[in-house]
Protein backbone atom coordinates (compact mmCIF):
# COMPACT_ATOMS: atom_id res chain seq x y z
CA UNK A 1 0.00 0.00 0.00
CA UNK A 2 1.76 3.22 -0.99
CA UNK A 3 1.78 5.50 1.88
CA UNK A 4 0.77 9.38 1.61
CA UNK A 5 4.04 11.38 1.31
CA UNK A 6 2.64 15.06 0.39
CA UNK A 7 3.90 17.45 2.62
CA UNK A 8 6.58 15.43 3.94
CA UNK A 9 10.64 15.93 3.61
CA UNK A 10 12.58 13.59 0.84
CA UNK A 11 14.32 11.84 4.05
CA UNK A 12 10.80 11.39 5.99
CA UNK A 13 9.56 10.14 2.85
CA UNK A 14 12.94 8.19 2.05
CA UNK A 15 12.40 6.64 5.23
CA UNK A 16 8.94 5.88 5.19
CA UNK A 17 9.26 4.13 1.85
CA UNK A 18 11.98 1.68 2.96
CA UNK A 19 9.89 0.29 5.71
CA UNK A 20 7.29 -0.88 2.94
CA UNK A 21 9.83 -1.83 0.33
CA UNK A 22 9.15 0.72 -1.82
CA UNK A 23 11.95 3.14 -4.10
CA UNK A 24 11.68 7.01 -4.33
CA UNK A 25 11.88 8.51 -7.84
CA UNK A 26 11.99 12.64 -7.99
CA UNK A 27 10.49 13.21 -11.43
CA UNK A 28 10.01 17.37 -11.00
CA UNK A 29 11.23 20.71 -9.20
CA UNK A 30 8.50 23.17 -8.84
CA UNK A 31 9.11 26.43 -7.23
CA UNK A 32 6.46 27.38 -4.61
CA UNK A 33 7.13 29.96 -1.74
CA UNK A 34 5.01 28.61 1.01
CA UNK A 35 6.40 25.11 1.54
CA UNK A 36 9.89 24.89 2.45
CA UNK A 37 12.60 23.90 -0.36
CA UNK A 38 12.71 19.97 -0.61
CA UNK A 39 9.06 19.43 0.73
CA UNK A 40 7.13 16.52 -1.46
CA UNK A 41 4.04 18.23 -3.91
CA UNK A 42 2.93 15.16 -4.98
CA UNK A 43 3.14 11.83 -5.78
CA UNK A 44 2.42 9.06 -8.15
CA UNK A 45 0.79 6.11 -7.53
CA UNK A 46 -1.54 8.43 -5.29
CA UNK A 47 -1.77 7.28 -1.37
CA UNK A 48 -3.93 3.93 -1.08
CA UNK A 49 -2.52 2.66 -4.04
CA UNK A 50 -1.47 -1.05 -4.07
CA UNK A 51 1.66 -1.69 -5.86
CA UNK A 52 4.08 -4.74 -6.09
CA UNK A 53 7.12 -4.25 -3.85
CA UNK A 54 10.46 -2.94 -5.29
CA UNK A 55 8.34 -0.32 -7.46
CA UNK A 56 9.34 3.60 -7.41
CA UNK A 57 6.59 6.40 -6.14
CA UNK A 58 7.15 9.42 -8.50
CA UNK A 59 7.05 12.52 -6.85
CA UNK A 60 7.11 16.19 -7.61
CA UNK A 61 9.56 18.26 -4.70
CA UNK A 62 9.44 21.92 -4.28
CA UNK A 63 12.37 24.58 -4.19
CA UNK A 64 13.35 27.46 -3.81
CA UNK A 65 13.51 30.86 -5.92
CA UNK A 66 16.04 31.25 -7.70
CA UNK A 67 18.40 34.43 -7.59
CA UNK A 68 19.40 35.93 -10.72
CA UNK A 69 21.16 39.05 -11.21
CA UNK A 70 19.77 42.68 -12.45
CA UNK A 71 21.27 43.12 -16.19
CA UNK A 72 22.71 46.03 -17.76
CA UNK A 73 19.89 48.13 -18.78
CA UNK A 74 21.00 51.92 -18.95
CA UNK A 75 22.00 52.82 -22.29
CA UNK A 76 19.87 50.48 -24.25
CA UNK A 77 16.56 50.36 -26.06
CA UNK A 78 13.82 49.83 -24.18
CA UNK A 79 12.58 46.74 -27.18
CA UNK A 80 16.32 45.22 -26.16
CA UNK A 81 16.07 45.71 -22.20
CA UNK A 82 12.73 44.36 -22.25
CA UNK A 83 14.44 40.85 -24.26
CA UNK A 84 17.14 41.00 -22.05
CA UNK A 85 14.87 41.11 -18.75
CA UNK A 86 13.10 37.77 -20.57
CA UNK A 87 16.12 35.77 -20.88
CA UNK A 88 16.95 36.63 -17.39
CA UNK A 89 13.54 35.12 -16.15
CA UNK A 90 12.48 38.70 -14.79
CA UNK A 91 9.56 40.42 -15.90
CA UNK A 92 8.77 44.26 -17.13
CA UNK A 93 7.48 46.39 -14.35
CA UNK A 94 6.12 50.05 -14.75
CA UNK A 95 7.86 52.43 -16.82
CA UNK A 96 8.62 55.92 -15.66
CA UNK A 97 8.95 58.62 -19.29
CA UNK A 98 11.46 61.47 -18.78
CA UNK A 99 12.58 64.20 -20.67
CA UNK A 100 16.64 63.71 -20.77
CA UNK A 101 19.68 65.76 -23.24
CA UNK A 102 21.70 62.93 -22.67
CA UNK A 103 19.45 59.77 -23.23
CA UNK A 104 17.97 59.79 -27.00
CA UNK A 105 14.02 58.97 -27.17
CA UNK A 106 12.84 55.03 -26.25
CA UNK A 107 16.44 54.37 -24.50
CA UNK A 108 16.93 53.62 -20.57
CA UNK A 109 18.28 55.77 -17.97
CA UNK A 110 18.23 53.52 -15.38
CA UNK A 111 16.52 50.33 -13.77
CA UNK A 112 15.24 49.61 -10.00
CA UNK A 113 16.56 47.28 -8.66
CA UNK A 114 20.04 48.52 -10.40
CA UNK A 115 22.13 46.79 -12.39
CA UNK A 116 24.54 43.77 -10.67
CA UNK A 117 21.54 43.25 -7.45
CA UNK A 118 20.81 40.22 -7.22
CA UNK A 119 16.83 39.44 -6.92
CA UNK A 120 14.69 36.82 -7.30
CA UNK A 121 13.45 35.52 -10.52
CA UNK A 122 10.12 36.51 -12.08
CA UNK A 123 10.55 40.00 -10.06
CA UNK A 124 9.85 42.99 -12.00
CA UNK A 125 12.28 45.47 -12.56
CA UNK A 126 11.16 49.26 -12.91
CA UNK A 127 12.41 51.21 -15.75
CA UNK A 128 13.05 54.97 -16.61
CA UNK A 129 13.05 55.65 -20.06
CA UNK A 130 14.06 58.69 -22.00
CA UNK A 131 11.54 60.95 -23.99
CA UNK A 132 14.42 62.66 -25.88
CA UNK A 133 15.99 66.51 -25.13
CA UNK A 134 14.16 68.77 -23.30
CA UNK A 135 11.53 70.59 -26.23
CA UNK A 136 12.90 74.04 -27.47
CA UNK A 137 9.71 76.23 -26.11
CA UNK A 138 8.51 79.61 -26.69
CA UNK A 139 6.16 82.14 -25.21
CA UNK A 140 3.40 83.04 -28.18
CA UNK A 141 3.69 86.58 -28.93
CA UNK A 142 0.83 88.61 -29.02
CA UNK A 143 -0.40 89.07 -32.38
CA UNK A 144 -3.78 90.81 -32.09
CA UNK A 145 -4.31 94.15 -33.37
CA UNK A 146 -1.53 93.83 -35.85
CA UNK A 147 -0.93 93.77 -39.62
CA UNK A 148 -0.95 90.24 -40.89
CA UNK A 149 2.81 91.50 -42.51
CA UNK A 150 4.41 92.57 -39.25
CA UNK A 151 2.78 89.65 -37.50
CA UNK A 152 4.31 87.28 -39.93
CA UNK A 153 7.57 89.09 -39.53
CA UNK A 154 7.53 88.39 -35.30
CA UNK A 155 6.19 84.77 -36.18
CA UNK A 156 9.56 84.05 -38.16
CA UNK A 157 11.64 85.98 -35.69
CA UNK A 158 10.40 84.02 -32.73
CA UNK A 159 11.31 80.62 -34.19
CA UNK A 160 7.60 79.88 -34.95
CA UNK A 161 5.62 78.75 -38.80
CA UNK A 162 2.53 80.51 -39.85
CA UNK A 163 -0.35 78.27 -39.90
CA UNK A 164 -3.54 78.71 -41.42
CA UNK A 165 -4.91 82.18 -42.13
CA UNK A 166 -8.61 82.96 -42.54
CA UNK A 167 -9.74 86.05 -43.80
CA UNK A 168 -12.54 87.39 -41.82
CA UNK A 169 -15.22 90.46 -43.22
CA UNK A 170 -15.08 92.96 -40.59
CA UNK A 171 -15.00 96.81 -41.29
CA UNK A 172 -14.29 98.00 -37.97
CA UNK A 173 -10.74 97.21 -38.54
CA UNK A 174 -8.23 98.24 -41.67
CA UNK A 175 -7.85 95.00 -43.92
CA UNK A 176 -5.15 92.48 -43.08
CA UNK A 177 -5.19 93.52 -39.23
CA UNK A 178 -4.99 90.06 -37.17
CA UNK A 179 -8.72 89.53 -35.09
CA UNK A 180 -7.61 86.38 -33.85
CA UNK A 181 -4.87 83.57 -32.85
CA UNK A 182 -4.25 80.20 -32.14
CA UNK A 183 -2.65 79.43 -29.70
CA UNK A 184 -3.37 82.50 -27.67
CA UNK A 185 -0.68 84.76 -26.26
CA UNK A 186 1.51 83.76 -23.57
CA UNK A 187 1.27 80.16 -24.11
CA UNK A 188 4.00 77.82 -23.77
CA UNK A 189 4.58 75.93 -27.32
CA UNK A 190 7.60 74.21 -29.16
CA UNK A 191 9.87 76.25 -31.57
CA UNK A 192 9.04 75.73 -35.01
CA UNK A 193 4.90 74.72 -34.05
CA UNK A 194 2.69 76.19 -35.91
CA UNK A 195 0.23 79.59 -35.60
CA UNK A 196 -2.88 79.61 -36.85
CA UNK A 197 -4.26 83.64 -37.46
CA UNK A 198 -7.73 85.22 -38.26
CA UNK A 199 -7.39 88.38 -40.29
CA UNK A 200 -9.85 91.51 -41.09
CA UNK A 201 -10.94 92.06 -44.45
CA UNK A 202 -13.55 93.75 -46.72
CA UNK A 203 -16.71 92.82 -48.62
Amino acid sequence: MVPNLIGLSLQEADSILEKTDLRIQMIAEEVDLSKPPGTILSQMPSAGTKIKKGRSVKIKVSKAEEAVLVPKLKGISLRQAELLLAQGGLQMGEISWLSSDSFPKDVVIASSPSFGVSVPSRISVNLDVSLGAVPDTVSVPDLVGKNLEEGKKIIQEMGLQLGKTKFKVNNDFLPGTILKQFPESGEKIERGALIDLEVSATE
